[in-house]
């Protein structure tokens, strides 16, 4: 008995926090965040996209692929074609209508 005691100690801190993310994951707003918070990161990763595909295109690349532009990714900062100024372009409207699609999404 004292053996499976010991067992249910150890790596309390990990089974503490596994238990934590899993209830929390199963709330209904912390599901509607997190499809707040994926979308958000693809609008921003889509974007980047796009602008390392235009900065490759003007570099001579007639056809650059998917793969091409996300490698291309850290060229195109450096080469000052993503910017933080750029990414605030229509952030406020873009925000509310992701909020606004997780909410109606989440019937909440």
């Amino acid at each position: 008995m004292l053996h499976v005691l010991q067992k249910l100690q150890d790596a309390w801190g990990v089974k503490l926090s596994v238990t934590c993310a899993l209830s929390i994951a199963y709330e209904e707003h912390a599901q509607i965040f997190g499809a707040f918070c994926i979308l958000v990161f693809a609008d921003l990763f889509t974007k980047w996209l796009f602008l390392s595909r235009k900065r490759l295109i003007e570099q001579g690349i007639t056809t650059p692929t998917i793969f091409a532009a996300a490698y291309g990714i850290r060229g195109a900062i450096r080469d000052g074609y993503i910017t933080s100024k750029d990414m605030l372009k229509g952030f406020v409207r873009k925000i509310l209508t992701l909020y606004r699609d997780c909410h109606l999404g989440g019937g909440t």
